[in-house]
């Protein structure tokens, strides 16, 4: 019974609703009624006004109905839109139907939209609605002007039977948005006589009353109508007047009138009412009745006393916020009257050197402390150039502002004052005063036309004020005498300046407020050191903490723009090109930062703020080549990594032996291990001090909980083994594998399909971080390892067709393997991994579409191709046609077929240039005829690096018969140098040696002949390579003797198995066409000296058993930390684009030193670039790497912010590429950056682990 009764209220409510509703339709007006039409003048009735003529409104109400959303709220629209799809909503469908019919299977030139249009407008239906409305607006507005007269009077145009409600709610308005201040006004029109006596009432003011009464009036109509009088002079005189009248109900009712006009929309109006008010202020203190009743100094305010001029300012500075919003609607004439008018006042008095009274500047600042105002006007460009032109043309604004900001801190002494009700005390005020002028002048030097207006003169200094010195007296006015606030307010000033460009911070350099700064925190350091308890330590810094706070909250602007970064690295004076060893001066700026963060850090309970900001500072300084190369060194970093090895390490229950601060927490830390695994220098103190792998365990699993594991993090971490580890055994690759497979597959449930373009965009950038690890070796290794997706590759590559294997899951992958197989060290892996090769043939030959072969061309089998070629043809530019990866890339005339099986067709291998059989006498031939019998010394090679440059630059090529000459005789000769020399070939055993490393037993050695599969496959792809350049034979002898240079190599030189395949062996093998003897020879020589400690990648990682090396460290904290470092300065675009694809491009080049650059450059180059390596020094690798950069830009940064980038460089053959158009920059770049990078190099080749290496014994 209960269900019924409440269904049947329901019932009735609905019954009601819609009978309601029913009978709101049946009385709804038709268009164009007098409803609609009092409906739309009450709202744009000002607008109307001010338009003028019919056809002004006209073009108004256009405008209105295209750009204003309030317009179709009005009622005549709204009526308007809902009778045309009731009336003409059917005879729309019919013509629409129609003009199918007529046209059903045609194609036609007309726009059919047009025509439909046409066919409506033409028919009768149409003309007939038009003309009902014209003729019910018409009689509306015929029957409104008979009794306009007598609905004026009321100020509404409801008649006596109908209700008229004006909706002025704020969310629910229908007012036009361009209106809405006029509607402030009523209905009110005046003759031009009666503005006259308005104007006469309020210039005498005889009878209250009357002035009253006029004011009133000015109230009620519409702003801009009494400005366009001809006696407005008159009128605004005495509205000046009235604001100076004592009677305070005129003042209001003046003050309202003038606040009207600036809130209108009338140009003039607004320009008049502000420069009245203007002159207003500045009449009130030049008058000495006011002046004299104003507070002398050191005597409170009395607010009372200056109520109105307070008023009068609180508006001008209120509408002085919001007016450059509004500035482009003005005039420029008006805009430079009212910026001009409003530095006049504010100047007003400020040349007086002794000034009795408070100034209008003084209640300016009591208002707004802040300088809002100011810092509103010089926000945009437009009005930073007129505000600091009329502050160019009244330079005493900024005088007096300077002079009082430095005169107040010098002079700054503590005042008892009590605070008396309606009052300002005097100190208050000057506080103010203070802040606004601080603002002000700081703001002003954040922009250029604002440092334009210095140098300048102020009455406390006898010389013309710099802005570099005027930082420094700033900074140098604090002392500990300065109260907090006013300490705190210049420095948090300072920090905004600071943090506006790289401009802003090298002006804090070049005044020395930096140095200041450092220098007030190595007292502070000296002074908490002297304190011997930890207690005493932590109740200094506590003490101090608002203002160590607020130096470091400056300093991380500092170091967080590119310019301070370097200034703290380098100091003053020095530069990143200095001849000047690049390590931490103990007077370097970075010093003592460093050395007062580690105070800091090693104090208990130190505050989580301070611990932030050290943390940042640090984090800020890591975090770039030249940070890693000055501060990895310091204590600090020592200490650090000593606290997090213990934070890492010890068990849960030890937490209360820990030496960090209870503060310190893991959080911290990981700010300061994020920015140390995304550089080379980093990862490997982290391995060098044992914490990496744990370090890995720690922080991945909580990025990859939060997503958070980048393709920037991903390619550096991927080039340790630890990282690898740890990547494949906490399955980190399987989510990103994911969401490709998601991306490829189109699972969008959220937005609608994308474009092709956005799913090209889609797909690389989730192909980007699996597409990370192929530039390393062992990163090669996870991806495609059973710890990796080897399973999941093989699947979508080799086991087609699956559910899960889309067409563009399939390209990714075959993407994925194109990058993977640009690195020869990779392909013979991946071939002994996979066995791709056969595989991809397979799928070809599944492509056939006749007897002849012929293979379909799409982008799968375009990539195959791509991916077949690279696994057996090495080579250069010109040594073999790389296929396009790309369909679109496919050239329209001589391309390579594609093929099903090997060898490929011949037009991927071009013809040989025909080569003269004359010998000719180049610069390097004469050089070693002459000299072959004579002391190859140290001046031998200088002359023979002079013939080297002098045959390169002439852009001649060094023939192979002199390339193997060339390299054996600077061998020898480099042995013969004892500075050239490593210390394994110098040091020898003696009775004070350590504790003996023995020789090698005989059964080790005979494992280290056995060589693996990747090794195997590169001797065959190197006798193919050298066969195919004419340098040895492809057949059984050859490699067979390339095997056994190999064994050789590893038994006597290495004497252990290295991970990667010894490329360099191999490339000298060619060099010297198969000479196993020679070859042996010169590997022996060249193991010895340092270039060949560097340039060697394999002997570098042979040198973990003797020497103080971890894996990879000469490549990467050596070669790609330098080449980082020296770009960064050189070439800053390279660097920068490079830096968008994280450890990327760094890890591409150093796989392309391993490999000698072998399929990467032509053979040619390939042999300068040993020979330039071995000749001029190791430092040379790294500038050689500087140019290759420098000539790959156009292609980088064409694609830096592309995810196709890096797939770009490992696919693509490098173009004219030729060292002798490279050598005068290789010898600028040495002649600034040798000092730094050749120790950097060579100094882990000098730390052995024992007296002597086992090849020694």
């Amino acid at each position: 019974m209960a269900e019924r009764k409440i269904m049947a209220k329901q019932n009735s409510r609905s019954a009601t609703g819609n009978k309601k509703k029913n009978e709101e339709e049946k009385i709804q007006p038709q268009v164009g009624a007098k409803a609609h039409i009092k409906d739309l003048l009450s709202h744009l009735d000002p607008m109307i006004y001010l338009a003028g003529t019919a056809d002004n409104t006209e073009e108004m109400l256009q405008f209105l109905a295209d750009v204003d959303p309030a317009f179709h709220k009005l009622e005549i629209v709204k009526t308007l839109r809902t009778e045309l799809r009731e009336k003409m909503g059917h005879i729309v469908d019919h013509h629409v139907n129609e003009y199918l019919e007529e046209n059903k299977g045609k194609m036609r030139s007309d726009n059919p939209m047009d025509c439909i249009v046409n066919s409506v407008e033409t028919s009768d239906d149409f003309k007939d609605f038009v003309f009902d409305i014209q003729n019910s607006i018409s009689s509306s507005v015929s029957d409104i002007s008979t009794h306009f007269e007598d609905e004026i009077i009321t100020g509404m145009f409801a008649g006596e039977d109908e209700e008229f409600f004006l909706n002025i709610s704020p969310g629910e308005s229908s007012e036009s948005s361009l209106n809405s201040s006029l509607n402030q006004s009523g209905f009110l029109y005046l003759h031009p006589a009666q503005y006259s006596n308005i104007a006469e009432t309020l210039k005498s003011r005889k009878e209250p009353e009357a002035c009253r009464d006029a004011l009133n009036i000015l109230l009620a109509v519409t702003p801009g109508e009494p400005v366009m009088q001809d006696c407005w002079q008159d009128i605004r005189k005495g509205l000046l007047d009235c604001l100076l009248d004592n009677h305070s109900e005129i003042f209001d009712k003046s003050l309202k009138v003038h606040s009207k006009l600036l809130t209108s929309q009338v140009n003039v109006a607004v320009k008049e009412a502000y420069v009245n008010l203007l002159e207003c202020v500045a009449a009130y203190f030049m008058s000495k009745r006011f002046v004299s009743r104003l507070s002398r100094k050191q005597v409170p305010l009395d607010l009372n006393l200056c109520e109105q001029p307070l008023r009068i300012l609180q508006i001008l500075l209120d509408f002085q916020k919001e007016i450059p919003q509004l500035w482009i609607r003005y005039p420029e004439k008006f805009v430079d009257d009212m910026v001009e008018g409003t530095f006049e006042m504010l100047c007003l008095n400020l040349k007086i050197e002794e000034r009795k009274h408070l100034l209008i500047l003084d209640l300016v600042c009591l208002l707004d402390p802040k300088a809002l105002w100011f810092n509103r006007w010089i926000h945009g460009l437009w009005s930073q150039i007129k505000t600091f032109g009329a502050m160019s043309t009244h330079p005493v604004f900024l005088q007096y502002s300077v002079n009082y900001s430095l005169s107040y801190l010098e002079n700054w002494s503590a005042e008892d004052s009590k605070q008396q009700p309606n009052t300002v005390s005097h100190k208050s005020l000057q506080d103010c005063k203070f802040s606004h002028c601080i603002r002000v002048v700081l703001l002003s030097l954040r922009f250029y036309n604002g440092r334009k207006l210095f140098p300048i003169n102020i009455p406390s200094k006898d010389e013309l004020l710099t802005l570099q010195v005027f930082l420094t007296l700033l900074e140098n006015s604090i002392s500990d005498k300065t109260p907090q606030h006013m300490t705190v307010e210049v420095y948090s000033q300072l920090k905004k300046f600071t943090s506006q460009d790289n401009m802003c911070v090298s002006i804090m350099c070049e005044s020395g407020v930096v140095d200041l700064l450092l220098q007030r925190l190595q007292n502070l350091d000296q002074v908490i050191c002297d304190e011997k308890e930890a207690e005493d330590k932590y109740l200094l810094i506590n003490s101090k903490a608002w203002l160590i706070d607020s130096i470091l909250s400056l300093l991380r602007e500092v170091v967080d723009k590119q310019t301070g970064k370097k200034f703290i690295l380098l100091g003053r004076r020095r530069k990143s090109s200095s001849k000047s060893e690049l390590s931490l001066n103990p007077n370097s700026p970075a010093q003592s930062l460093l050395d007062f963060i580690q105070t800091l850090i090693t104090v208990k309970d130190l505050s989580d703020s301070l611990l932030e900001k050290c943390i940042g500072i640090l984090c800020s300084l890591l975090n770039s080549p030249l940070g890693c190369h000055v501060c990895l060194d310091h204590p600090l970093i020592l200490h650090m990594t000593v606290q997090i090895r213990e934070k890492m390490c010890s068990q849960p229950q030890e937490s209360t032996c820990r030496k960090v601060n209870s503060c310190s927490t893991l959080d911290m830390f990981r700010a300061v291990l994020y920015t140390l695994l995304q550089s080379y220098k980093g990862l490997h103190l982290l391995l060098r001090e044992g914490i990496l792998q744990p370090v890995l365990d720690v922080l991945l699993p909580a990025l990859a909980s939060n997503g958070q594991v980048t393709t920037r993090l991903l390619s550096f971490i991927c080039g340790t083994q630890e990282g690898c580890h740890i990547l494949g055994k906490l399955k980190i690759l399987k989510p990103f594998w994911d969401i490709l497979e998601c991306v490829a597959v189109s699972e969008e449930h959220v937005r609608p399909p994308m474009s092709e373009d956005e799913k090209e965009k889609a797909l690389y950038s989730a192909l980007a971080p699996l597409a990370a690890l192929t530039t390393t070796h062992m990163g090669v290794k996870l991806l495609f390892g059973d710890i990796g997706l080897k399973t999941k590759i093989e699947m979508c590559l080799f086991k087609r067709p699956t559910i899960a294997c889309t067409d563009n899951l399939y390209l990714m992958t075959l993407q994925l393997l194109a990058s993977a197989v640009a690195n020869p060290s990779m392909l013979v892996h991946l071939e002994k991994t996979l066995s791709y090769q056969k595989k991809l043939l397979l799928q070809q030959s599944e492509q056939n579409v006749d007897v002849n072969g012929a293979i379909i061309v799409d982008q799968p089998s375009l990539i195959r191709n791509h991916i077949l070629i690279k696994s057996y043809l090495l080579g250069g530019s010109g040594e073999r046609v790389l296929p396009p990866l790309f369909i679109e890339n496919i050239p329209q005339y001589n391309s390579a077929p594609l093929f099903s099986s090997y060898p490929p067709p011949k037009e991927y291998i071009p013809e040989k240039p025909i080569r003269s059989m004359h010998k000719r006498q180049n610069d390097v031939w004469r050089f070693l005829s002459d000299t072959r019998h004579g002391l190859q010394d140290h001046s031998w090679l200088s002359h023979c690096r002079k013939a080297f440059k002098s045959a390169l630059s002439g852009g001649e090529e060094i023939k192979g018969w002199l390339v193997m000459d060339v390299i054996d005789r600077v061998a020898r000769s480099l042995c013969l140098s004892s500075d050239e020399l490593v210390p394994s070939a110098t040091s020898h055993s003696t009775s004070s040696s350590p504790s003996k490393v023995p020789a090698l037993p005989l059964e080790e050695l005979e494992d280290l002949k056995h060589l693996d599969a990747d090794h195997l496959h590169a001797v065959q792809l190197m006798a193919r390579y050298g066969n195919r350049l004419g340098l040895v034979v492809h057949n059984t002898l050859v490699s067979e003797t390339m095997k056994e240079l190999l064994q050789y190599v590893q038994t006597h030189i290495h004497q252990q198995q290295v991970k990667n395949c010894d490329w360099f062996s191999l490339v000298l093998f060619l060099v010297f066409s198969g000479n196993s003897e020679r070859c042996r020879t010169v590997l022996l020589n060249i193991s010895k000296v340092q270039s060949g400690g560097v340039m060697w990648v394999a002997l570098a990682q042979s040198m973990q058993q003797t020497h103080d090396l971890q894996y990879g460290e000469i490549l990467q904290a050596g070669i790609l930390h330098n080449l980082q470092l020296i770009l960064s300065t050189e070439v800053p675009a390279v660097y920068m684009a490079c830096q968008r694809f994280g450890g990327c491009v760094w890890n591409l080049l150093g796989e392309w030193v391993s490999c000698v650059f072998v399929g990467v450059l032509p053979w040619t180059e390939i042999c300068h670039y040993v020979i330039l390596v071995l000749l001029f020094g190791a430092d040379y690798l790294v500038y050689y790497l500087v140019a290759l950069l420098r000539h790959l830009e156009p292609i980088i940064t064409k694609h830096s912010y592309s995810p196709t980038c890096v797939p770009q460089l490992q696919t693509s053959n490098i173009e004219d590429w030729h060292l002798g158009d490279h050598l005068g920059f290789l010898e600028a770049l040495a002649r600034r950056h040798r000092r730094n990078v050749l120790a950097d190099l060579v100094t882990p080749l000098h730390n052995l682990k024992f007296g002597y290496t086992p090849r020694q014994l």
